[in-house]
């Protein structure tokens, strides 16, 4: 069996975000159940190669898809997939970031980590042109790796798959997110925070992710805790908006954005933070939440889409958009740190059971239950 791996997401700015980790996880969890033999990776084409490709011992398809303008490239892409397929002649092909084909003779899966610009189109005005193409191709799909019940119910609500056609396999935590040493906590702590207790932010802080709520909660905390906040994670074009919404709850000069940490960083960034404050509107599964508890720090978040089923042990959830019951929430546990204790040891258990290993075993599955009927394949 030889499976075609969409790995671009690899090689461009995702990279650095959730997906980038989805694919080095997935891959990851494949070398460790000896199956990466059955994997080839399509890449752009004059992009450098993955760093998982000398790592992992990965190889990479000959064909390699163009990159055109952004603005094109969902529109064009099916076609270079649908190439891509043609030349290489895989048993199947499996794509991470949509990066669907417009026909293929092989079953197709794809793994669908949300489908939030249809769901609040009001945030992402420019999904409109390419939703119709979209919702097309994923109805026409073999099989879809939804990441968890939420987005399995986005899919079937908007794209009109059956539900019988989509396996539900959650994401997994990586290795190195577990507690860090003390003295390295109390030097990232001096180094992000100036020493004090800090509240922990991670991710990109777009519209959906709230950053004027984040600064409401973290100014109502204050009020209590002379805690800072510390923002990890890339802000790119939205810096402006997530200072804005700072400085105008005066808590600008109490807080640090790091930009984009390294694994490692960010692992003792959690380590040493009182508590991971997740203020997101809408996740298709939500991994800092997870990373945080597997690190042992518990996190309270709001109540909606995926976050559930994410926080069901480790986390407090909150009633969606209330920043008072988020602060008191937050509050409550610097206050009782028994209660923080045992949220943080309910927590690290629960992240445990998120493994890239699971995560790949049961994709193979789902490779295999395709492939079996397939005349002249063997199914490893």
């Amino acid at each position: 069996m030889n499976v075609l791996l969409d790995g671009r997401p690899l090689q461009g700015g995702s990279a650095v975000r959730g997906i980038g980790s989805y694919a080095r996880g997935l891959l990851t969890g494949f070398a460790d159940i000896n199956a990466l033999q059955h994997v080839s990776l399509l890449l752009s084409r004059g992009r450098a190669d993955t760093p998982e490709q000398s790592q992992l011992g990965i190889r990479a398809a000959r064909f390699r898809a163009p990159v055109v303008h952004r603005g094109l490239q969902p529109i064009v892409d099916p076609l270079f997939t649908s190439g891509a397929i043609a030349v290489e002649h895989p048993t199947l092909y499996h794509g991470i970031e949509f990066g669907l084909p417009v026909w293929s003779r092989v079953p197709v899966v794809v793994t669908v980590h949300d489908l939030i610009p249809f769901v609040m189109p009001e945030l992402y005005p420019w999904a409109w042109r390419y939703r119709a193409l979209v919702l097309y191709l994923l109805h026409r799909v073999t099989r879809v790796i939804a990441v968890s019940r939420s987005t399995a119910n986005d899919v079937m609500r908007l794209a009109r798959v059956d539900d019988d056609r989509i396996d539900i396999i959650g994401e997994g935590v990586a290795d190195h997110f577990r507690p860090r040493p003390p003295e390295r906590a109390i030097a990232v702590r001096q180094r992000h925070a100036g020493g004090r207790p800090f509240l922990l932010a991670v991710g990109t802080f777009e519209a959906r992710k709230r950053p004027a709520v984040l600064a409401d909660v973290s100014r109502r905390v204050r009020e209590k805790h002379d805690v800072h906040l510390v923002i990890a994670g890339d802000q790119s074009i939205f810096l402006p908006a997530v200072r804005a919404a700072l400085a105008e709850s005066g808590v600008l000069q109490w807080t640090t954005i790091t930009g984009h940490v390294p694994e490692d960083e960010l692992a003792a960034l959690y380590s040493a933070a009182e508590c991971l404050v997740f203020t997101s509107a809408y996740e298709g599964f939500g991994l800092p939440p997870l990373e945080a508890m597997a690190c042992g720090t518990p996190c309270v978040m709001f109540d909606n889409s995926s976050l559930p089923e994410v926080g069901q042990h480790g986390a407090l959830l909150v009633h969606d958009g209330d920043a008072a019951a988020m602060a008191d929430a937050i509050v409550g546990l610097l206050d009782e740190r028994d209660e923080r204790r045992r949220l943080s040891e309910e927590g690290r258990s629960w992240a445990a059971r998120f493994t890239w290993r699971e995560t790949a075993g049961r994709t193979l599955e789902v490779y295999r239950s395709l492939v079996s009927d397939r005349p002249g394949v063997e199914s490893p």
